[in-house]
């Protein structure tokens, strides 16, 4: 692996230490669910846009199956989207996202792209070839995850059938508006 992305990643997961704290600490002081957004250096950013707040006020709970590598990024997008009402399911590599995925029930999946025994792009593949043999007429959305932003990474993870690419550290306003944004348009199909 390229050192740059080493470093990239070495200071994604500490950074996430101290974005997961301080998520866990607004949180537990009861902070509404409108009021709050962390950038990377884990300060409340900005308020949420009109858009996001009706977006939430007339989502329903999703059902989010995250895939990633890194135990305080699970728990971090976990914190952020259970205390928006989703119910998230969550797994560390990207073989067990292919086998969760069989199950029609999830509204959107959030992959990372960096993991073990299978990266996300193989995931996205496995699970995209899934549901054509299933004959599913929609595919869930998945929205890549990670600190691996490298020129090209985004395209290359489009053309392996994500739908969006959210960069790390998470922007926890982008990271709600972006899942409740393909959640929606999944449900409103159905």
């Amino acid at each position: 692996m390229d050192s740059r992305v080493q470093t990239a990643q070495s200071s994604t997961v500490w950074g996430m230490r101290g974005l997961y704290a301080r998520v866990e600490e607004v949180l537990g002081n009861g902070v509404g669910q409108t009021d709050w957004s962390f950038g990377g250096r884990a300060n409340v950013a900005r308020q949420p846009t009109s858009d996001s707040r009706l977006i939430r006020q007339n989502s329903k709970a999703l059902r989010i199956l995250l895939v990633d590598d890194t135990f305080f990024v699970r728990r971090l997008v976990e914190l952020i989207l259970k205390h928006q009402g989703h119910h998230v399911v969550s797994v560390a590599d990207g073989g067990q996202a292919v086998e969760l995925a069989l199950d029609p029930t999830f509204d959107v999946i959030l992959m990372d792209l960096q993991m073990p025994v299978m990266n996300g792009w193989q995931a996205t593949a496995a699970i995209r070839r899934q549901e054509q043999t299933l004959g599913r007429s929609r595919p869930v959305p998945i929205i890549a995850l990670t600190a691996y932003t490298v020129p090209g990474n985004r395209e290359r993870s489009l053309e392996a059938g994500m739908n969006d690419f959210l960069p790390k550290p998470i922007d926890a306003e982008r990271l709600i508006e972006t899942v409740e944004l393909h959640g929606r348009r999944e449900n409103e199909a159905h």
